[in-house]
């Protein structure tokens, strides 16, 4: 999932700075920042809404009592 996050976020990125460098003149230095900063946003959504969510195995694998 976090692969398939970067990838939308680098075709993204790649869009909105080719945009914003080419229609709108900023420079290209900033194109690439902005280029970086949503790739890497996008790829990071993934990892924050799983830490968010949490993880909670132990009660998961307990054994249960047989019956």
């Amino acid at each position: 999932m976090a692969v398939i996050a970067i990838l939308m976020g680098s075709v993204l990125g790649l869009i909105g700075a080719l945009t914003s460098w080419l229609a709108f003149d900023v420079s290209f230095g900033s194109a690439v920042l902005l280029y970086f900063a949503t790739a890497l946003s996008f790829g990071l959504l993934p990892v924050i809404s799983a830490a968010l969510r949490g993880n909670d195995d132990s009660r998961a694998l307990a054994p249960t009592p047989a019956q």
